[in-house]
């Protein structure tokens, strides 16, 4: 086998974490910004550009990556489905509403006579959380004839402002059908 006729020398690793690489000036800080030192850099040395969105790091098509994911995802060589997609694929398949450690919280709640606080974040975003999720959680509670008491937190950080209001006319039915409610 011949030797590589290419010197070491040392490669550097660089992340610039929330930095997206598009050419279109529209609505793009990057582009839009005077980086003479990464203009340089770029121009005189080899580089490249990851995918960090989507199936491409383990997220549906189409969906916006993050810090979190890009972190998990970089360097292991392959793609990791996550929580996103391994919670759709559950309720999909009906796994979720069989998952030992729901079913048991649900029945405790039913035995005692107690209603489930369901706690966390509802946007439609899927960075953090989505709102498919929290109405599977609510036809769990409806399935084992116990109320869901909903605390609703909303920031707006990857949705549309106001949208919460959005949200609430999606689960209110959902609520009313199975005697829940929204506390917070």
């Amino acid at each position: 086998m011949a030797e590589r006729s290419v010197p070491r020398r040392p490669t550097l690793l660089i992340i610039l974490d929330g930095f997206g690489c598009n050419p279109s000036k529209l609505n793009n800080a990057v582009q839009e910004a005077n980086t003479p030192r990464l203009d340089e850099y770029f121009s005189r040395n080899s580089h490249t550009t990851l995918e960090a969105c989507g199936s491409s790091v383990g997220l549906p098509d189409g969906q916006m990556g993050n810090s979190e994911v890009g972190h998990m995802t970089l360097g292991c060589g392959a793609v990791i489905r996550q929580d996103l997609v391994r919670i759709n694929d559950e309720i999909e398949s009906g796994e979720f509403f069989t998952n030992a450690a729901l079913v048991a919280a649900v029945e405790d709640a039913r035995e005692h006579d107690r209603p489930v606080h369901l706690v966390g974040l509802t946007s439609n975003g899927g960075v953090h959380s989505h709102i498919n999720h929290l109405k599977a959680l609510i036809r769990l509670c409806a399935d084992h004839k116990v109320k869901p008491v909903v605390h609703m937190t909303t920031d707006g950080r990857d949705t549309a402002q106001m949208s919460a209001l959005v949200f609430l006319a999606e689960i209110e039915p959902l609520l009313e059908d199975c005697e829940g409610s929204i506390a917070t």
